[in-house]
């Protein structure tokens, strides 16, 4: 985000139901469909801007109202999480986040890695080995590199994990 920078307004949540933004708990687990892991590469006050949540929404039964997700209007449920450089928010997708707008001088910065099951991802299809032959990758590479799987197989390490669907 760059100074004065729009809010990207609250999205994500529970509710509708979403299998790759599922958050449940039974029988003694928790089960989740996307992790979010927020690394820092700039401070952000929370005065400034950026990193928004409603804690406790990926539990949520009841969509959130319209007039909170453009943040038209806000309250106390929707915290500011301040960040120095070097800090990580690890947050559910299932969570109602978004930003709020910037008002630091600075360019926010951050990484967003997203864990999910691999059958799950929702990312289109990336570049596989295939696509540059003139590269010379070994055995163990071209199986990290694969697409997510969901068959039985082994993985890179040579753990169970399974294959692609069709």
């Amino acid at each position: 985000m760059r100074p004065g920078s729009k809010q990207l307004g609250l999205h994500g949540g529970n509710t509708p139901w979403d299998a790759a933004q599922d958050y449940h708990y039974r029988d003694g687990e928790i089960m989740n469909g996307l992790m979010v892991m927020s690394y820092a590469l700039s401070d952000a006050a929370a005065d400034d801007g950026g990193f928004a949540v409603v804690p406790g929404s990926h539990k949520a039964n009841f969509a959130v109202p319209k007039r909170f997700i453009s943040l038209e209007e806000t309250g106390p449920w929707v915290l500011r999480v301040p960040v120095k450089a070097g800090d990580v928010i690890i947050f559910s997708e299932a969570c109602t986040h978004g930003t709020w707008p910037w008002r630091a001088q600075h360019e926010r910065r951050s990484l967003l890695y997203k864990f999910c099951p691999g059958h799950m991802a929702w990312a289109s299809p990336y570049p596989s080995p295939a696509d540059a032959p003139a590269i010379e990758y070994s055995e163990q590479l071209q199986r990290i590199l694969d697409q997510p799987y969901a068959a039985p197989g082994q993985d890179a390490f040579g753990a169970e994990y399974r294959k692609p669907v069709p």
